[in-house]
């Protein structure tokens, strides 16, 4: 490409330091202005004005508000109402005037059937002589009036009677085997006796009772059986 040399070759510029340099406009800084020391006092003396101000109004309205005002009133109401009850209370009524309490003293007989109450008496042994009754019962004589038998049984079978007979007997005890003819048929009743001592009747009875023995008393003599 040809150059255009009409006003001779352009002059190349001399080497200058980035010190020496002169800042361009888009890197220029716009210039800050210092806040000076009576600018930040009278700043200071703003602030505190207006907080005080403030603090008066407010302390002002709590003291002469209506709600300081109502409350004044409730204060001066509530301490008349006081005066008016502590007046009422220093003048004599019929209430305060001291109970007289009456005691009952009690006389020496009821004091003593007070602090000393009666004591109940056993007299069981003192009274039972006189509680006894006589009575004209004689005792039952040992001997009987007439034989009688024990009987320990009764079995429809032969076979049975026996085995019952060899239980019950003993040396002292000896049972035997009596038929008897009723309208439900034959039977056969173990029996032993006759007894004429009651003691002895009762003696063998209760024996009989301790083996399991169904026991009563017969009066008619049975026909035994001779083994």
């Amino acid at each position: 490409m040809a150059r255009d040399y009409r006003y001779g070759p352009a002059q190349k510029a001399g080497y200058q330091r980035k010190s020496q340099q002169a800042p361009t406009p888009n890197n220029a800084q716009p210039s800050q202005r210092p806040l000076s020391s009576k600018g930040f006092v009278w700043l200071i003396l703003g602030l505190s004005l207006v907080l005080a101000l403030g603090f008066y109004v407010t302390n002002h309205f709590k003291q002469h508000g209506p709600k300081s005002q109502w409350s004044q009133d409730a204060l001066r109401d509530e301490a008349l109402a006081l005066e008016a009850l502590a007046h009422e209370s220093t003048k004599p009524t019929e209430s305060s005037a001291p109970a007289v309490v009456v005691e009952p003293v009690a006389t020496p007989e009821v004091a003593a059937s007070v602090t000393e109450p009666s004591r109940p008496s056993f007299r069981f042994y003192e009274d039972l002589p006189r509680l006894a009754t006589v009575t004209d019962v004689q005792p039952l004589p040992v001997q009987l009036p007439e034989p009688l038998w024990i009987q320990a049984g009764s079995f429809r079978h032969l076979e049975q009677a026996q085995r019952e007979q060899r239980r019950l007997s003993t040396e002292d005890r000896v049972m035997q085997i009596a038929p008897i003819e009723t309208a439900n048929g034959k039977f056969y009743r173990i029996v032993i006796g006759p007894y004429t001592d009651r003691l002895k009747l009762n003696q063998h009875r209760n024996e009989l009772r301790r083996f399991g023995a169904d026991t009563r008393v017969v009066k008619i003599a049975p026909q035994v059986i001779n083994n």
